[in-house]
């Protein structure tokens, strides 16, 4: 019997392990972690009272047969129960935590832990097993042989526990690494509570640090999760191999993790340290290979910076140029600074300028961009020939740019011209 200051669980193996349940009445209840319990101890009566603000309480009663054979939460007639209730009941959590108990790291939540069933009978069969376990690699043979091979014997259900300690038997140079991914998930929760909690009241100043902070956090964590799905893949790939269409074996599908893609990905990965599963014995990369690898992460650099740089114009070594009015093409550059308060106005009256200008059927290309200077523009218009360029600015739109341009700009404009051969301007888009 619990009294007030004895807190405890009670599990199912505790359930099935009563001597007498004819003298015994077992309660299991579900509540959410803030739920108050109070518990009064008396010869002649015993009163339990629950009080919950964060959602409901569910009470399951165990008659003498559950105690048994048949998961204690549900009685023979309840055998469609739903899964969540036999969770509840299997844990047959009888007083919930108490209130300062930190709360669950992912990585402990029954419900995302590796063993997690849709059957709690504390066994998983081999459809189970099979499901989560095949990779692509062993074969439904192999599965089974291990299967059997974990519970020492042939059975059509395998213990969890025995599982879990097949596991731990072989977490060798893995063991201090998910000790410390726990020991991570607490301090991570931890450090999100209390930034939820003091991030408003802290200064700009404590606000900046913060998200730094967390930038940095976030930035190292994915620097390590790439170096293990790099290992990881290396490790699935070489596993695969070469395999016939008869000893494919077929994967069930799981969600993964993301994958940048591109060369994105593939600088990433070029740019860490060689992995391979020989090169504990091998030793460092030589260091023809480490060069090797330097130059392939300059020429990626490179390739980013050229990327949509391809320029329009082309010259022509050796050209003889021909003389006349289609012999060079025309390129007027505009330099304009605008006075503060008249930016949107000119903003508004470049848009319309450009739109009419690109037009015009003389007008090769025109394009205007920002300076650094936000109120400083550049624009440049691509002419087939000056004679075309000057009708252009005689005409109404133009004028009415001109007059813009004087009302509008903090000095006087600068318009610069300049000729190029007309054979170097590429008229398609390639």
């Amino acid at each position: 019997m619990l009294t007030a200051s004895a807190l405890a669980y009670v599990t199912c193996q505790d359930l099935r392990s009563i001597a007498d349940p004819a003298e015994q009445m077992v309660m299991v209840i579900k509540a959410p972690p803030e739920t108050q319990l109070q518990a009064v101890d008396s010869s002649e009566n015993f009163q339990i009272s629950l009080k919950s603000k964060q959602g409901p309480i569910d009470v399951f009663l165990c008659p003498e047969e559950s105690v048994g054979g048949t998961s204690p939460g549900k009685t023979p007639s309840q055998g469609a129960a739903s899964g969540e209730e036999d969770r509840a009941a299997d844990l047959a959590t009888a007083v919930p935590p108490p209130p300062s108990s930190p709360p669950s790291s992912p990585a402990t939540d029954p419900s995302q832990s590796l063993l997690s069933l849709e059957q709690d009978d504390g066994k998983l069969s081999f459809e189970e097993f099979q499901n989560y376990f095949a990779d692509g690699v062993l074969s439904p043979g192999e599965l089974r042989e291990l299967f059997s091979g974990v519970d020492g014997h042939p059975a059509d259900n395998l213990e969890t526990e025995k599982l879990c300690d097949y596991f731990s038997e072989h977490l060798g140079v893995y063991r201090p690494v998910l000790a410390a991914l726990e020991s991570l998930n607490c301090a991570v929760l931890t450090a999100m509570d209390t930034t939820k909690l003091e991030y408003e009241r802290a200064s700009k100043v404590d606000q900046f640090v913060t998200r730094f902070l967390l930038r940095e956090t976030v930035s190292q964590l994915q620097a390590l999760q790439s170096s293990l799905e790099g290992a990881s893949d290396t490790l699935e790939a070489q596993a695969h191999g070469p395999r016939s269409d008869e000893e494919r074996v077929e994967v069930p599908s799981r969600p993964r993790g993301s994958r940048r893609a591109g060369r994105r990905a593939l600088r990433s990965v070029s740019r860490s340290s060689t992995w391979s599963p020989g090169s504990a014995n091998a030793g460092q990369s030589s260091e023809a290979e480490m060069q090797w690898r330097l130059q392939i992460n300059r020429l990626q650099e490179l390739i980013d910076q050229l990327e949509c740089k391809a320029p329009r114009l082309e010259p022509l070594h050796e050209e003889e140029l021909t003389k006349g009015p289609s012999s060079h093409i025309l390129v007027a550059q505009r330099q304009v600074q605008v006075a503060e308060e008249a930016l949107q106005d000119f903003h508004h009256a470049l848009c319309c300028y450009v739109d009419f200008t690109g037009s015009q059927s003389h007008c090769l290309h025109v394009s205007a961009q920002k300076m650094l200077d936000k109120a400083s523009f550049t624009l440049y218009e691509f002419w087939q020939d000056e004679a075309s360029w000057r009708r252009h600015q005689q005409s109404a739109c133009s004028k009415a740019f001109q007059r813009i341009l004087i009302d509008h700009l903090r000095a006087p404009d600068t318009l610069t011209t300049v000729f190029f051969p007309a054979s170097w301007w590429i008229m398609n888009n390639n």
